[in-house]
C-alpha cells in the first residue's frame, strides 16, 4: 500500500461510491424557488468551429460551464447558461441587467 502524507486523511469510499451526494451531472440541474442570487454563465462560440470552439465538448458547452452552474445551484443561487453573440450585443446587455453577477466563460482570444 502505497505511503500517504499524515497530513492527508485517506478516504475509502468503497460501497459507499455510488452514493456520492453530488454526481456529475451533464445537464443544468433545476434552479432553486428562492435563490439568494441570479447568476448568468456566459458562453460564446465561434462561428464555423467545430463544438462551437477548441475549449468545446460535443454538447457546445465549455466543459467546465455546467459543473460551475450546478455548484452555483447547490450553493442556493439560480444560475443561467446565457449565450453572448456579437449580433445580437443590445440583447444580451439588456438580459443581463436582471442578473446579480455574470461569470464569463470565454476562451481567451475568442
Amino acid at each position: 500500500r502505497r505511503q500517504v502524507s499524515p497530513r492527508i486523511r485517506r478516504i475509502d469510499m468503497g460501497a459507499q461510491a455510488s452514493k456520492v451526494p453530488y454526481p456529475r451531472e451533464n445537464t443544468v440541474l433545476e434552479n432553486p424557488p428562492n435563490p439568494r442570487y441570479k447568476i448568468a454563465v456566459v458562453e460564446f462560440q465561434v462561428p464555423g468551429a467545430k463544438n462551437g470552439g477548441s475549449d468545446k465538448g460535443a454538447d457546445g458547452h465549455r466543459v467546465d460551464s455546467i459543473p460551475i452552474a450546478n455548484g452555483l445551484i447547490k450553493a442556493g443561487a439560480s444560475c443561467d447558461l446565457v449565450r453572448y453573440e456579437h449580433d445580437k450585443h443590445d440583447e444580451f446587455a439588456a438580459k443581463v441587467q436582471d442578473y446579480d453577477a455574470v461569470l464569463v466563460r470565454i476562451n481567451p482570444g475568442q
